[in-house]
């Protein structure tokens, strides 16, 4: 299997060992994925502006700490696992795994369904 080698600054580099160090593991993923595609394909040598990092296994309140060790962490999208970094003249954008969301939301809907077919299992319900 051939990997794709990301370009990253280095600082982004050091980040995602900080964040394995604590127990979680850190991807590429977005624009910096696309934009290396396009390097690869137009045989171009172009330095990405949009780093997007996916970060899985570790709580926000962790991952908040380490970035804060790297730069001015921005938590407005934080609701959405969303945690934006500001490192000089760079902007990063780290995300986590919405797992928990996702539970939550299915067993909810799970919750939801099991009403309706309870509901419509009584006689006339539906009429």
């Amino acid at each position: 299997m051939k990997t794709l080698d990301i370009k990253m600054p280095p600082v982004v580099k050091d980040i995602a060992k900080a964040i394995d160090k604590a127990g979680g593991k850190s991807f590429a993923v977005g624009g910096t994925v696309r934009d290396t595609l396009f390097n690869l394909l137009h045989n171009m040598n172009l330095d990405s502006k949009d780093i997007d990092v996916e970060v899985f296994g570790l709580p926000t309140v962790d991952l908040i700490l380490i970035l804060r060790r790297f730069g001015k962490v921005d938590e407005v999208g934080k609701s959405f696992g969303v945690i934006k970094v500001t490192i000089g003249d760079l902007d990063l954008d780290f995300s986590q795994d919405q797992h928990d969301w996702a539970q939550d939301w299915l067993r909810h809907t799970q919750a939801q369904l099991m009403q309706c077919s309870a509901y419509s299992s009584y006689p006339n319900a539906n009429q």
